[in-house]
């Protein structure tokens, strides 16, 4: 069972997901979020000025978390940084869950009133997408990033580039 304490950044455009690696003490992207069953999540926000804020986790139509208590399905874990937690979440990964679950975040600024709204994914196991079918998914990620700062373009597409070489190897 493993433990993953993944931060979101509100900061950055577009906001970014992280934990930090337990075996090699790595950070690692989360917006595609690797677990097995019966791991745990914990989720934190990093806004701007440690702003007063509200952190809302909703899976609308399948859900990978259960309740530690009773094994019922859980689709909507919520936190403030007033409950002394400092704003953080946890959730466990049902035993039985596979596949890749859709979650929407969202983070509300109590100070500046802004939502921060996104759609990241948790896959238990292999999710049942092939490789090739992950690397067509990092693809769209990064068309994603390039609309949103074009001074990244060419080096995006030197990574596509090699995603691509990638995709005709593996099929």
């Amino acid at each position: 069972m493993a433990n993953y304490d993944v931060t979101i950044d509100v900061t950055t455009v577009p906001i970014s997901y992280s934990y930090t690696d337990e075996k090699s003490g790595e950070l690692q992207s989360a917006y595609r979020l690797p677990v097995a069953g019966k791991d745990t999540v914990s989720w934190r926000v990093k806004i701007a000025d440690s702003n007063p804020h509200c952190l809302t986790i909703v899976f609308t139509s399948a859900t990978p978390l259960a309740d530690a208590e009773n094994g019922r399905p859980v689709f909507t874990v919520l936190g403030t940084e007033s409950e002394g937690t400092g704003g953080e979440i946890n959730a466990l990964i049902d035993a039985e869950a596979s596949g890749t679950f859709e979650y929407n975040v969202v983070v509300f600024d109590r100070k500046t009133k802004k939502r921060y709204m996104d759609d990241p994914r948790i896959i238990v196991g292999t999710g049942g997408i092939t490789a090739a079918a992950q690397i067509r998914e990092v693809l769209r990620e990064l068309k994603g990033i390039e609309r949103s700062d074009p001074t990244l373009t060419k080096k995006i597409n030197s990574i596509k580039r090699r995603l691509e070489n990638v995709i005709n190897e593996l099929e």
